[in-house]
């Protein structure tokens, strides 16, 4: 089953308490739209949109599989109190001026995001606002690391994370309202590992300390 839509978003009113499996094959040169407080799940592979919007309500959208949001000037993300969007793939964000957004609702994206989309003029990004949170399970890669995420209109760069994050392993970026929540590039793992086999050596160590006093 092919659908495609060419002239506008195609609008889904899932009633609250209703899902929706989605196995179709579906391309729009627009995107989707969720209403209601109902659930939508796409098996991988299956969604080929230039966004995702979920602007009213408590809907739970979730995609499987690698997504490419390649629409122009698109604000995709979740735009409601209790509205969710969950990817569990990785995030490419190839359109023009596309800004995907926590904007009071949640988004989770279980892999990595990679913005390619835009010039300094246009340029798509990462964004929250008005109490949203964005949890991405992987890497960020922006095409500017001093204009990493906006945050309530609020450029804050790749290095403004929080000293401390309220969320573990994570890279937190907030302004008290909104949030951010990254995991650590590389680097940090490695550092991470570091420290993991510097605490193991130390057990190690006194161990062997304990075994060698209570020689006889």
């Amino acid at each position: 089953m092919y659908i495609e839509s060419s002239g506008t978003d195609l609008i889904l009113n899932i009633p609250t308490g209703a899902k929706v499996i989605w196995n179709a094959y579906f391309y729009s040169y627009h995107g989707l739209q969720f209403l209601g407080g109902g659930s939508f799940e796409s098996a991988a592979g299956k969604i080929d949109v230039g966004g995702i919007h979920i602007p009213s309500g408590t809907s739970t959208v979730t995609l499987n599989g690698n997504i490419d949001f390649w629409g122009n000037s698109w604000g995709s993300g979740a735009y409601s109190t209790g509205s969710t969007l969950i990817i569990n793939g990785n995030l490419t964000i190839s359109g023009d001026d596309h800004q995907f957004r926590a904007s009071i609702g949640e988004v989770i994206v279980n892999g990595n995001v990679n913005i390619t989309g835009g010039s300094p003029s246009n340029e798509s990004y990462v964004g929250v606002e008005g109490g949203g949170v964005m949890t991405i399970n992987g890497s960020l890669t922006t095409l500017d690391d001093d204009e990493y995420v906006m945050i309530d209109g609020v450029w804050f760069a790749k290095g403004d994370y929080e000293t401390v994050s309220s969320k573990a392993c994570y890279r937190e970026y907030t302004d008290g309202t909104s949030f951010v929540f990254v995991k650590p590039d590389g680097g940090s793992n490695i550092l991470l590992i570091v420290a993991i086999a510097v605490a193991v050596i130390a057990a190690i160590g006194v161990a062997a300390y304990f075994l060698v006093i209570r020689k006889p």
